[in-house]
């Protein structure tokens, strides 16, 4: 049995959120079974439509997987499979893109005021912050500066030059949620200009993007001066 109590959120809302808790703290592993639907109405004291709502909804987010004789699993899903949740690199036609990550550097420092804002942190934290380049076909795409939170991600060091968001947060038991994101377009200062091979005040694409928890809490945030040159950002509306 949960051990919150329910609030006045929708019941499938709440089942939901206790349910992907349980999966975060490692009641059920990645791959195991979870109860299925009556058992879980029985345990939480709801209807096995309300249930059914609440699974339904954490199938679509690629928290579980549910086949049919066999029952109700947590996702396994690969890095790469994760990482497509939030890449929208396309070429000109709109096909998926192969991206290689230049790594520049990392490590843990004190938030400025945007990182504390936007990681929803203390200017007492830290953050382990990394530069990258990604390149397609031999020529930069993107320059991004990524932050995470130190204290939700305690198992980054000194010695990460980079980081997979994906594999951080299965490493430190993070279920990656929603994110939003920002499109902007601005000129390139000197340090943007010159890893992406461009003249200093050409004008590019900032990305701005912040990936949350499925408890709503921030879990990245990501800026990304991209040069679409030949590319596009393509976004499934739904």
């Amino acid at each position: 049995m949960s051990t919150k109590p329910f609030n006045t959120a929708p019941l499938y809302v709440q089942l939901r959120t206790d349910l992907a808790r349980r999966i975060a703290r490692g009641d059920w592993k990645r791959g195991e079974n979870i109860p299925n639907e009556l058992e879980l109405a029985r345990e939480y004291g709801l209807s096995p439509g309300t249930v059914r709502k609440a699974l339904e909804w954490m199938e679509e987010t690629r928290l579980i997987v549910r086949q049919q004789g066999r029952g109700t699993f947590v996702a396994t899903a690969s890095s790469e499979e994760l990482n497509q949740r939030f890449d929208r690199f396309r070429t000109g036609v709109g096909e998926g893109l192969s991206l290689d990550v230049e790594k520049i550097d990392g490590g843990v420092f004190e938030p400025s005021a945007q990182e504390a804002s936007r990681l929803a942190i203390t200017a007492q934290s830290k953050v382990y912050r990394t530069t990258r380049v990604r390149t397609a076909r031999g020529k930069p795409l993107s320059f991004e500066r990524l932050s995470v939170a130190l204290s939700m991600f305690p198992s980054l060091s000194e010695g990460h030059a980079t980081y997979d968001l994906a594999d951080l947060s299965q490493a430190d038991g993070v279920l990656l949620g929603h994110g939003n994101e920002s499109l902007t377009l601005v000129a390139a200062d000197e340090t943007v200009a010159r890893h992406l091979g461009l003249a200093a005040g050409t004008r590019v694409l900032l990305l701005e993007r912040t990936i949350f928890t499925i408890e709503r809490q921030p879990a990245e945030w990501r800026q990304c001066w991209c040069d679409l040159e030949g590319y596009r950002y393509q976004v499934e509306l739904h």
